[in-house]
């Protein structure tokens, strides 16, 4: 298209709104047509090149929209968008070829490596969705490379390990870490309970022997 070139699209339920739709205005599985105008051309930005503030709206606005296809079932895009920021949330190697002002700060990669490390975890759940356990299982080992007790990768690595039948030593190995994790969970749970009902009999006591002595007495602010 040239710039002012008017174009007609057709979009098949497939790349729109799917089975799904979007309520109110467009029904499940509608096939979409618009008149598109052409303003402007821009070249697509050098990742390389991106500044951090860049490179974290770029790849952020691309795992939303992977959330946005996984929450719609629809998993294989949701891959595509997630893999997609995280070309743009990789931190560049080529520092020694940049201005020092561009270079980016410590703080400033711990973020973009956090970033990651949600993007990773989504797309393990992606890859969990379409059965690719054993890539399922490099996204999780990312995350844990990064944050060795994150809770959803663990579990995540243990769902993908029970579904890899490849490697029979690493599904032990998985299962065993998450036997862990929900023990942990257990027991923390019971001591919540614990302090939950003592705090609960603890509060009747006062009402019941305190208050009415005129030992504490309550005063409306």
């Amino acid at each position: 298209m040239d710039v002012g070139e008017v174009a007609q699209i057709e979009i098949s339920p497939r790349f729109a709104y799917g089975d799904l739709g979007k309520k109110p205005d467009i029904p499940p599985g509608a096939t979409l047509h618009y008149n598109i105008t052409l303003k402007a051309v821009e070249m697509e930005p050098i990742v390389e090149e991106m500044g951090f503030t860049q490179r974290r709206e770029f790849g952020n606005k691309k795992r939303e929209r992977g959330n946005w296809w996984f929450a719609r079932n629809e998993p294989t895009l949701a891959i595509q968008c997630y893999r997609r920021a995280l070309d743009f949330l990789q931190s560049s190697g080529d520092d020694h070829k940049k201005k020092p002002e561009d270079i980016m700060t410590d703080s400033q990669l711990q973020i973009l490596l956090e970033d990651r490390t949600k993007v990773y975890n989504n797309l393990a759940a992606a890859q969990i969705k379409t059965e690719a356990y054993g890539a399922a299982l490099e996204s999780v080992n990312n995350v844990l490379r990064a944050d060795p007790q994150n809770i959803k990768a663990l579990f995540r690595k243990g769902t993908s390990s029970l579904g890899d039948t490849s490697s029979p030593r690493r599904r032990n190995f998985s299962l065993v870490k998450l036997k862990a994790v929900v023990y942990h969970f257990t027991i923390w749970n019971h001591r919540l309970t614990c302090c939950w009902s003592y705090c609960h009999r603890h509060q009747r006591v006062m009402k019941k022997f305190w208050l009415p002595q005129g030992l504490f007495s309550i005063q409306a602010s």
